[in-house]
């Protein structure tokens, strides 16, 4: 009988094979269930349910056909559960051949990335969604309803209806693409792959950290005429074809990670009200040249290792210079060291392979080196290094001789003092 069993249970699973039906979503199959929620299979689509905040949330469909259409609510083990988050960022399912997607109004939160759906023509934004993520292609055909509750369409962009001036998401946009005049504020912009060129009106006044990270195709910024005073976070990180950058003439802080990796970029004109230079803000970035502005106090740790700067004049007002800050600049050769400086941090030049000359402008002792050992590690040891008077080049040959840069000359003004670390006193 058991034989009969197995051979009945085979014959079926064969004849659904045949039949172009997915066995395991045939009918509703749990994939795990615990004490609060559960993922299941209904009609090829993936649902997370949550069983103590009654609803269900779509995560991926196999479906064959060219449309998809969520239901309204799935049943689960007998109970009705409303469908109100839709999210397809699985980056490890199949492509979908899905072209149009019919929402139901229980969705009010929508993430999507297109580039799971590759195959996707026209997409209406559900009437009730409130929190919108999305990366959309430009040859896709947006549509927002009229009874959309919470944003509305302006200039290829969705805005918020509770700040009208909001730009909450690009849509369909070109490639030179500038923002609607009017615009304050910009929520979301990042891994865009259409948009060249983008500028901004004289009405923004912030925007948000990744703004415009990793946006594929990007190679000119304009913010000149904007208000905007701080550079958030990773704005503009890793933008392989990111040429020309023009800043806020306001601009006064430049956060984190700002401008990292970006390779192409060689040089960025810094506005005269700047004061801060964030952690990693230019770190393995292309920039060659730049003209640090005089109201400048703070350079952060590591904010330009690995750039391709050939000299650097830090102005006077700067009291901070972090550790690594210059790090890995090999065709670095020549640095000029404000007179505020009080220390040099850990690795501040390190493997600067091509450095010949530092001038330190301190006019009474020379700044307090910080773990020794590591400051001018894997730099030329024969460096030449100009201070102000005696006075200066007594401290600082004191702080060098637990440095590798012993051989280093030491003079003052343009006079040979100590002719290496370890030697007297040049009369």
């Amino acid at each position: 009988m058991k034989y009969f069993k197995k051979a009945s249970s085979f014959l079926l699973m064969a004849a659904l094979l045949l039949s172009g039906t997915n066995v395991a979503n045939a009918a509703t199959q749990t994939e795990y269930e615990d004490s609060i929620s559960a993922q299941c299979w209904i009609d090829n689509i993936c649902y997370d349910i949550d069983l103590k905040n009654n609803i269900a949330t779509f995560w991926e469909e196999k479906i064959s056909g060219d449309t998809l259409t969520i239901p309204e609510s799935v049943t689960y083990k007998g109970k009705k559960y409303p469908v109100t988050i839709y999210i397809n960022n699985r980056h490890d399912a199949p492509s979908s051949k899905v072209r149009h997607i019919v929402f139901p109004d229980t969705i009010t939160y929508f993430s999507m990335d297109t580039r799971l759906l590759p195959n996707l023509e026209s997409l209406n934004i559900p009437k009730n969604a409130k929190n919108i993520d999305a990366k959309l292609r430009s040859n896709i055909k947006v549509t927002v309803p009229a009874d959309q509750k919470y944003y509305y369409e302006k200039n290829n962009a969705l805005y918020s209806k509770k700040e009208p001036t909001v730009m909450c998401l690009p849509l369909a946009i070109p490639e030179n693409y500038t923002v609607a005049d009017g615009t304050t504020k910009i929520r979301s912009f990042n891994s865009n792959r259409v948009v060249k060129k983008i500028t901004l009106p004289k009405s923004v006044t912030a925007i948000n950290r990744q703004i415009f990270s990793e946006c594929k195709n990007l190679e000119q910024v304009d913010m000149e005429k904007t208000q905007i005073k701080n550079i958030p976070t990773s704005a503009f990180s890793v933008n392989s074809k990111l040429t020309t950058v023009k800043l806020p003439k306001q601009l006064e802080s430049i956060g984190e990670d700002a401008f990292s990796f970006n390779s192409k970029l060689t040089t960025v004109k810094l506005p005269k009200q700047l004061e801060s230079i964030g952690e990693d803000a230019f770190i393995f970035s292309g920039i060659k040249s730049l003209v640090f502005p005089k109201h400048l106090k703070k350079i952060g740790n590591r904010a330009f290792a690995g750039t391709k700067l050939k000299k650097v004049v830090i102005p006077d007002n700067v009291t901070y210079i972090g550790s690594v800050a210059f790090s890995g600049c090999t065709y670095l050769k020549e640095i000029v060291l404000p007179k505020k400086l009080s220390s040099v941090n850990a690795s501040t030049f390190a493997n600067c392979k091509k450095l010949k000359k530092i001038t330190f402008r301190n006019t009474k002792t020379a700044p307090k080196f910080v773990k020794k050992g590591t400051i001018f590690k894997g730099c030329p040891k024969g460096i030449k290094l100009y201070v102000k008077n005696k006075k200066v080049a007594k401290s600082l040959k004191k702080q060098l001789m637990k440095t590798s840069i012993k051989k280093a000359k030491i003079y003052a003004g343009k006079k040979l003092v100590y002719k290496n670390v370890t030697g007297k006193e040049k009369r």
